[in-house]
């Protein structure tokens, strides 16, 4: 799962990086974000949720 949304690079890798997406009604990927600020990142999220 984490190698066909992006999360990593490969089958093999250990740990997936950490990834936001926002996905609409039909199951669409609208917006895929890294992570490295968790807290700055959920508010960014609800944020831009909100101006959806």
């Amino acid at each position: 799962m984490s190698t066909a949304y992006g999360a990593c690079a490969d089958s093999n890798a250990k740990y997936p990086g950490r990834v936001t997406y926002i996905i609409d009604a039909n199951g669409n990927i609208e917006h895929g974000e890294t992570v490295s600020d968790i807290e700055e990142h959920i508010l960014s999220s609800i944020a831009r949720l909100k101006n959806d």
